[in-house]
């Protein structure tokens, strides 16, 4: 029986090139000054969802997620 990881990202070696959610590392470095943090969409999105239904099916109207800049002062991870 596979084991399910409760990170779906990938870090593999695909063509020789490591790919991190199946994005070429090393064509984001190119573009992007290092050192630089790699998101997964998918992953914040899952976290996000998870934590906001887990309020709700605990009894929370509304529950309000707020999030500390202060942990990542990234703006573009808490925009959308």
């Amino acid at each position: 029986m596979e084991k399910k990881s409760c990170f779906p990202m990938k870090l593999e070696y695909k063509n020789r090139k490591l790919a991190f959610n199946n994005t070429d590392i090393a064509s984001v470095a190119k573009k992007h000054p290092t050192p630089f943090f790699l998101y997964s969409e998918e992953v914040l999105t899952k976290n996000y969802s998870d934590f906001f239904n887990g309020a709700v099916n605990a009894g929370l109207i509304n529950p309000l997620v707020c999030f500390a800049m202060k942990s990542n002062p990234n703006l573009e991870l808490v925009v959308s």
